[in-house]
C-alpha cells in the first residue's frame, strides 16, 4: 500500500512524522506528532482526538480506515503548603500513562462525615424544664373512644362508625346542653347554666360559642402514675380523670395559658353507657369546628374569679392515633383539642389547632 498516511484534524497539531509511507503485507507503522496543552485543555480536564489512515492500493484505489477517538486525561496542578499536588479532572477520563503527582484512582476515597442522630424520643421544647419533664413520645395519643370493628365504613365526614357496641353511648346529650349555641355572651355565669350544678364551680372550663359546648376541664397531676407512664413513652387513656369533664394533658408546657407553648385538652366522643362519666360524647362537637371560630378558656384566679382566653381555629381535621405531633409544644401559644374517631371507636383522632387571640 502506497502513500500511507494519517489525517488528525487536531487543532495546534505539530507535523505528524512519518509524512506519508508504503507498507507492505503484514506491515506495521507508528506516526507520531507533537501537540501543546492549552488553558482550554486544563479547564476541560482532557483532550478529545479523533483521527483516520488512508492509503492506495497496488490497483489505485483509494483506501480509508475507520476513524478512531481517545480521550486523554489532563491533570491539573495546584500549590499546597507541602510542594506540588495533584487533583483529578472534574469527570471520568482515561488516565494518562505518567500522571503528575499520585494516580486519582487509587486515592483512599474520604469517609463523609457521620450525622449526629437526631433524639426523635425527646420533646422538642424551647424550655429545658420540659425536656426533663417529657422523657419520650407516647407511641399513640391517649384514647377517649372505644374499640370498635374497624372494617365498618364510616359517616359524618368519615368520623363517624356506622357500627358500635351496643353498650357504647355515641347519642350527643339532650339538646339543653348546647342551647346557647351562637350567642357571644363573655361572661362565663351565662355559660354554666348549661352544666350541671355540681360542676358549677370548678377550676376551669372549656367553651366553645359556636357549638354551644360548655365542659369542665381538669388537669392531671404530673406526680400521678399515670402521667408518669405517659411522660416516658406509656400508652395511657386517663379515662378516671375523663370521669367529670375534659382533661388538660401533662407535660406538652409548663407555661400557662396566653404563654408561649402547646396546651393539649382531650374528651370523650363516645363511651360507657354504665360509666358514671357525664360527658361521654359532648367532645364530638369539636368535629363540627372550622377555621376562624373560636375557643374560649375560663381559668379560675387567686381571688376566685375567671379569666378568659381567646383562642381562634386555624386547623380542624381527622388525623391518624399515632399523630402525636400535636403534643409537640411550640414557641407560639397554641391550644390543641382532640377526641377519638370514628365515634364509638378509636382508630383515629379528630385534631382542632387554635392560635391565642387575646
Amino acid at each position: 500500500m502506497n502513500s500511507v498516511k494519517i489525517n488528525d484534524p487536531l487543532p495546534n497539531l505539530g507535523t505528524v512524522s512519518p509524512e506519508n509511507i508504503t507498507l507492505l503485507a503484514g506491515d506495521t507503522a507508528v506516526f507520531t506528532a507533537k501537540y501543546t496543552i492549552s488553558q482550554n485543555d486544563v479547564e476541560n480536564g482532557a483532550v478529545n482526538n479523533t483521527a483516520k489512515a488512508t492509503g492506495i492500493s497496488s490497483v489505485g484505489t483509494q483506501i480509508q480506515s475507520n476513524t478512531s477517538s481517545v480521550r486523554v486525561g489532563v491533570n491539573r496542578i495546584f500549590i499546597t503548603g507541602g510542594g506540588g499536588g495533584y487533583t483529578p479532572p472534574s469527570d471520568p477520563v482515561d488516565p494518562p500513562d505518567n500522571p503528575i503527582g499520585p494516580n486519582p484512582e487509587k486515592e483512599p476515597t474520604p469517609e463523609k462525615p457521620k450525622k449526629p442522630k437526631k433524639p426523635t424520643i425527646l420533646f422538642p421544647d424551647p424550655k429545658p424544664e420540659v425536656k426533663d419533664l417529657f422523657k419520650k413520645y407516647p407511641s399513640i395519643l391517649p384514647q377517649t373512644g372505644i374499640p370498635i370493628d374497624w372494617n365498618k365504613r364510616f359517616r359524618r365526614a368519615h368520623a363517624v362508625s356506622s357500627y358500635y357496641l351496643d353498650d357504647v353511648t355515641i347519642e350527643l346529650p339532650h339538646w339543653s346542653h348546647f342551647k346557647l349555641a351562637g350567642s357571644t355572651n363573655p361572661n362565663l355565669s351565662y355559660w354554666l347554666q348549661s352544666v350541671v350544678k355540681r360542676d358549677r364551680n370548678e377550676s376551669m372550663y372549656i367553651v366553645l360559642p359556636t357549638q354551644g359546648l360548655v365542659v369542665p376541664v381538669h388537669s392531671v397531676p404530673v406526680d400521678a402514675p399515670e402521667s408518669q407512664r405517659f411522660l416516658n413513652g406509656s400508652n395511657e387513656n386517663f379515662w378516671k380523670y375523663l370521669i367529670n369533664g375534659a382533661i388538660e394533658l401533662p407535660g406538652t408546657t409548663t407555661n400557662d395559658y396566653g404563654q408561649p407553648g402547646n396546651k393539649v385538652i382531650s374528651g370523650h366522643s363516645s363511651f360507657f353507657k354504665k360509666s358514671r362519666t357525664r360527658y361521654k360524647t359532648h367532645f364530638q362537637r369539636i368535629i363540627e369546628m372550622d377555621p376562624g371560630q373560636q375557643i374560649w378558656i375560663y381559668k379560675k384566679q387567686p381571688d376566685n374569679t375567671y379569666k378568659r382566653y381567646i383562642y381562634k381555629v386555624y386547623k380542624s381535621y381527622n388525623a391518624s392515633k399515632y399523630h402525636t405531633e400535636i403534643l409537640h409544644s411550640t414557641e407560639e401559644s397554641i391550644l390543641t383539642l382532640f377526641t377519638c374517631t370514628p365515634i364509638g371507636g378509636a382508630r383515629g383522632r379528630w385534631v382542632v389547632r387554635a392560635k391565642l387571640v387575646e
